[in-house]
């Protein structure tokens, strides 16, 4: 995202009229100015504001249930009709951050591990998806690290998701830059996302157009309730899915969908979170 050092005089001049217009006087200035840490207060201000940044890029559940019929007869994921969960019959998001989605996970099988059967599951459907909504010039620019040697492992006391189809609950901003510890823990352990998280990009084609535009409105995002590791003393890599451009299609404007992954001694990805941070970190809780 582009800094406020970066807006024009106009730009500067339309905002002041624009707080003005929704009641900020000259008081209200001062005391956020005479504030301790003023910059907390103007990053839960910002951080409410970005929640709303994803009214309007979610499908309601019927869909989703369709897309999940369509998608289990065509790759063959093998869930019959009782396995289908009924969605909740009321849902209430307690932000315009949250959403339920209905997501697969899958059973391990040779050679692979159940998260990375998973991945490489649902990498296809996205791909396909992305391909189908007129996203891509040709599926191939859905940019996957190699699943098959990844070893994707569930991150430290992150919660077990049963094989099968359920509904849960992702907050896309659960953590978005002005995060306090605590919601960082929640997003990087228990509650962090995984296949949710996935699942949801082929679910939602308007969120990822908003994640596609060339000043993206929703930026890259972490699934923290994912770690790739090595081995047992290797560095911790935190997984990640965003949007790249590369400088030789730069001038097309076009970008890639990427998963990929931060890497660094364990803790330090933590530890590099900063409040002007603008990846996000949701979290999922369960109905």
């Amino acid at each position: 995202m582009a800094s406020l050092f970066e807006m024009t005089v106009g730009q500067h001049s339309e905002l002041l009229k624009r707080f003005a217009a929704g009641g900020m006087s000259q008081d209200d200035v001062k005391h956020i100015l005479s504030l301790a840490e003023p910059a907390q207060t103007v990053s839960k201000m910002v951080f409410a504001l970005r929640q709303t940044s994803f009214e309007g890029l979610f499908e309601l559940p019927h869909v989703q249930v369709a897309n999940m019929q369509t998608w289990n007869q065509v790759y063959g994921w093998g869930f019959s009709e009782s396995e289908f969960p009924d969605p909740p019959q009321v849902f209430l998001p307690r932000t315009p951050s949250e959403a339920l989605v209905l997501t697969p996970t899958f059973a391990p099988v040779e050679g692979l591990t159940a998260a990375q059967n998973t991945v490489q599951k649902i990498w296809a459907v996205i791909g396909h998806e992305l391909d189908r909504e007129g996203m891509l010039a040709n599926p191939l620019q859905a940019v996957l690290h190699d699943v098959n040697v990844l070893p994707y492992r569930p991150a430290r006391q992150a919660r077990r998701r049963r094989t099968g189809l359920r509904w849960a609950v992702i907050d896309f901003a659960a953590a978005w830059g002005n995060a306090d510890a605590a919601a960082l823990q929640d997003a990087f352990g228990p509650d962090g996302a995984q296949a949710e998280l996935l699942i949801a990009l082929a679910h939602f084609p308007e969120l990822v157009r908003a994640m596609a535009e060339v000043k993206p409105r929703v930026p890259s995002m972490f699934m923290g309730g994912w770690t790739i590791r090595d081995g047992p003393r290797s560095e911790v890599k935190v997984p990640f899915v965003g949007f790249d451009r590369p400088a030789s299609i730069v001038e097309r404007q076009e970008r890639r969908l990427v998963l990929s992954y931060t890497s660094g001694e364990e803790g330090e990805w933590r530890a590099s979170w900063q409040p002007t941070s603008t990846m996000l970190a949701p979290t999922i809780r369960e109905l």
